[in-house]
């Protein structure tokens, strides 16, 4: 797949797992966390979606797959440490692996 300007198409991330923590956004428009999302799921990553409102990152989740990307939705509130392990687990089981970590929420 040939790339354009911004490197879409790009699969140099293909095979890769990342977790985009804050990968939903309050309103329609892009957040940090939805757009660092779609960037990595447009070079070819999975992406696992966490959002305290998994109802937010639905919205993510659904502008990847638009695109033909693959993702993952876990509600989790990062400031619990076994929603974190519960995020891992979930990358781990659905794809064999983590790769790449976003932390795009801040307490």
């Amino acid at each position: 797949m040939e790339s354009d300007r911004y490197g879409r198409g790009q699969d140099r991330l293909a095979g890769r797992v990342a977790i985009v923590t804050g990968a939903g956004s309050r309103a329609d428009g892009i957040g940090n966390g939805r757009a660092a999302a779609i960037l990595l799921a447009r070079n070819g990553a999975r992406v696992i979606l966490v959002d305290m409102k998994p109802e937010w990152a639905e919205r993510t989740r659904e502008m990847i797959a638009a695109e033909g990307g693959e993702s993952l939705v876990v509600g989790a509130d990062v400031t619990i440490p076994d929603d974190c392990a519960r995020i891992v687990r979930a990358g781990v089981e659905r794809w064999g692996r983590i790769d790449i970590l976003v932390n795009n929420v801040g307490i």
